[in-house]
């Protein structure tokens, strides 16, 4: 997996996201919001529990368990799994395909987790200008640009209507660097030249890493 891939899409994470908590009531349910009120909402979230800052190894691991559990709540894994695998996701079969998102939910959330486990956002220390919402063929996009350390950022985050009418997250684009694409292309390369069993034995050494970083 790529680790310097994933470090940028944790600041398209952390920072596109961010808005003042006055910006969308909470008590609002997310079916009711808009699509970049449904970002603001989920990024008012993710940041307070960034600057909720750990004591001590416990508040710690809470910390990172917390941002795991809201980092799922927002991108919807089992949408990206399918959408990251592509023809090859008709080829699998139903335990194939629930062991393979698994693995994937479980990198995702250990990747971000750890990369923001001891990180705080400081007031002032970006900026963020909502540029666009269009949707289009069932899709819809929010586009932003980060301002952080005097660099621009263009940020795209892509969601889909769920059946139940609630937002569903799947591709996050930092940069015109997407996610999906960016996973798509490894996992196509690796099952194609090595087969399926490769591409989870390898999901699983990555994921072992993580765990023993």
């Amino acid at each position: 997996m790529r680790t310097a891939f994933l470090a940028r899409v944790c600041l398209s994470l952390v920072l596109a996201l961010a808005a003042p908590a006055a910006t969308v009531a909470q008590e609002v349910p997310p079916t009711a919001l808009t699509a970049t009120q449904f970002v603001q909402q989920k990024g008012d979230e993710i940041i307070a529990i960034l600057n909720q800052r750990p004591t001590d190894e416990a508040s710690r691991a809470q910390r990172i368990a917390n941002l795991r559990r809201t980092i799922s709540g927002f991108i919807n894994i089992e949408v990206l799994a399918e959408e990251a695998l592509g023809a090859h996701w008709e080829a699998r079969t139903p335990a194939e395909r629930a062991e393979f998102t698994s693995l994937l939910r479980d990198l995702i959330e250990t990747s971000y987790s750890q990369k923001l486990g001891d990180e705080g956002v400081a007031p002032g220390s970006y900026t963020v200008t909502w540029d666009s919402e269009r949707s289009r063929n069932g899709r819809t996009r929010v586009e932003a640009t980060v301002t952080y350390d005097g660099e621009p950022h263009a940020v795209e985050v892509i969601m889909r209507e769920g059946t139940d009418g609630s937002r569903v997250v799947f591709d996050l684009v930092t940069d015109d660097v997407s996610l999906r694409d960016s996973y798509a292309e490894s996992f196509d390369n690796i099952i194609t030249e090595h087969g399926w069993g490769e591409l989870i034995s390898r999901m699983q050494e990555r994921l072992a890493e993580l765990r023993a970083a």
